[in-house]
């Protein structure tokens, strides 16, 4: 047997008895993707939500409102805003303005606090019945 027929036949039964013992060395272990994990829930992170239909500015923690401070936050009606406040208490005061953003309509002052169990988050959404 010539030398190329020799190693033909040994490498035809070294193929079968690789697909004989069903191993087939060429194949990577397959992985299993382990759980999709939803990323850590923020506590701080939510939203200020205007339902009403007048423009809001909104202040965060501050001591005077009475136009001394530029509001934290101005929200348009129907506006919603992302915000982050830190973990505790927060003193929340909005007031509500004309269409034409130069008369106070309507005041909300209001004391909040974080849940820090909460996982999704907070919101506080402005309605015209909370308004005095």
């Amino acid at each position: 047997m010539s030398r190329v027929s020799h190693l033909f036949v040994v490498f035809a039964i070294a193929l079968v008895a690789g697909c004989a013992t069903g191993a087939p060395a060429t194949r990577p272990p397959a992985t299993t993707p382990g759980p999709t994990a939803r990323p850590p829930a923020d506590p701080t992170k939510g939203q200020f939500i205007n339902a009403t239909s007048w423009s809001l500015r909104v202040w965060v923690d501050a001591a005077r409102v009475n136009g001394e401070a530029p509001a934290t936050v101005t929200l348009k009606p129907g506006e919603t805003m992302p915000w982050t406040l830190a973990q505790g208490e927060h003193r929340i005061v909005a007031h509500a303005l004309t269409p034409s953003a130069d008369k106070v309509v309507a005041r909300f002052d209001r004391a909040i606090a974080l849940d820090p169990k909460r996982p999704d988050g907070w919101y506080l959404r402005f309605r015209e019945a909370d308004f005095q």
